[in-house]
């Protein structure tokens, strides 16, 4: 948040009293793991010893009747990976194959609904996994007994925490495991994140893989203190002035120094294309008005 003054601050106005009662209240989960395991997935010892990981994982949680998981990845690449792995595993084990479903940004939003809705049907006593990558942080209500998760920002690792055991069930904690999956030398995260975010997870996660409210709040300040670190000098106009600058839609203007807002476009340096794939949709996957239109665009062709 910040004030009038050009820096960021650290103060936090809490919407309720003592955050620190309800978030040991509210406990519905816990990381399981006590240290961090790496695996390469593109050397083929390292991809056997995540699967052997991961089944151990799977076997576990089915025996103790935890039959809902989710498997959350930074890449699409490492998500059709891991879902490779699962099909053998699955085979292995005779599970139903039918029980792995797959999600990341490349499927339409009318199967991430139908991907919603299965996982809000689908009876206790079935084995259900879903690989998917941070496309189920957002706008997807679901519940899982234990989640996987491959190594992200403190933000993204909560919004994953927060699928696990959603409905609070306190006879059944839900388990948290966290892993770093690395590929072509590099771990996934520093595809994905800014490198000040994840070296102040690590800082908080490679000392305690249980955090608590007071370690959360600490790497928040030091997210702050990065930010004026690297920003506070360049930052000249007041949050007053950049409002101004809004509602005038005042550019940047090169001859004043102190006039340094401006809108950035972003600007696409390489050739796209764009295509279309032909599907058989369900009518439950549109809404009522989406069903209107195609109907009234239907009949014009007729």
């Amino acid at each position: 948040m910040r004030d009038q003054s050009p820096k960021y601050i650290g103060n936090t106005s809490y919407l309720i009293q003592k955050p620190s009662k309800y978030f040991s209240a509210f406990k519905r989960n816990k990381i399981m793991n006590n240290e961090l395991k790496s695996f390469d997935l593109n050397n083929e010892r390292e991809y056997k010893k995540f699967g052997s990981y991961l089944e151990r994982i799977l076997t576990n949680n089915f025996d103790e009747e935890r039959n809902h998981g989710l498997i959350v990845v930074n890449t699409i690449k490492t998500s059709l990976i891991i879902f490779k792995q699962l099909e053998k595993i699955f085979k292995d084990n005779n599970w139903e194959l039918e029980s792995i479903k797959l999600l990341n940004s490349t499927f339409l939003s009318s199967y991430k609904r139908q991907i919603e809705k299965k996982c809000k049907q689908i009876k206790d006593s079935e084995k259900f996994i879903l690989i998917s990558t941070q496309t189920i942080e957002a706008g997807m209500d679901v519940n899982f007994d234990f989640v996987v998760r491959d190594f992200a920002v403190l933000d993204s690792i909560e919004q994953i925490r927060g699928r696990c055991n959603r409905e609070v069930n306190k006879n059944k904690m839900g388990y948290i495991y966290i892993v770093k999956l690395c590929r072509d030398g590099q771990f996934d995260y520093h595809k994905i994140y800014p490198k000040r975010k994840i070296e102040a997870t690590k800082d908080l996660l490679y000392n305690n893989l249980s955090y608590k409210l007071k370690e959360i709040n600490k790497y928040y300040q030091e997210i702050i203190e990065g930010i004026n670190e690297s920003m506070g000098d360049k930052i000249h106009n007041t949050s007053a002035d950049n409002i101004s600058s809004f509602c005038n839609l005042k550019y940047k203007n090169s001859k004043d120094p102190k006039t340094n807002f401006n809108i950035n476009v972003i600007e696409n340096k390489f050739r796209s294309y764009s295509f279309l794939a032909e599907v058989n949709l369900h009518k439950d996957n549109f809404s009522r008005k989406e069903i209107i239109y195609l109907e009234k665009l239907q009949k014009k062709k007729i």
